[in-house]
């Protein structure tokens, strides 16, 4: 699961991907059971990694539209919808 976003680089080390032997797979579409294979692995790390660092703001699933609206004013980097919540709520 991830994003694309154009004109956004990361720099790396490519002799580090040489020799750990790293091969990179573009997928631009991927099939419905990707995804559930991904919440799988979530589900079974959850605790392991610091996986809510990766988000900045929440917003309650009756507030789609303004996670979306923020996301494309690019006052949030990556939004999580959540059940429960009554408003965003920022990141650490």
């Amino acid at each position: 699961m991830g994003n694309i976003s154009p004109g956004h680089l990361t720099p790396f080390d490519p002799g580090t991907l040489t020799r750990r032997g790293v091969q990179i797979l573009p997928a631009i579409r991927y099939h419905p059971w990707y995804l559930k294979r991904a919440l799988d692995f979530l589900a079974a790390t959850r605790g392991r990694y610091p996986f809510e660092a990766l988000l900045d703001a929440e917003y309650p699933l009756r507030d789609v539209g303004r996670a979306l609206e923020d996301s494309d004013q690019r006052r949030v980097t990556r939004a999580s919808l959540v059940m429960g919540r009554s408003g965003p709520k920022e990141g650490s």
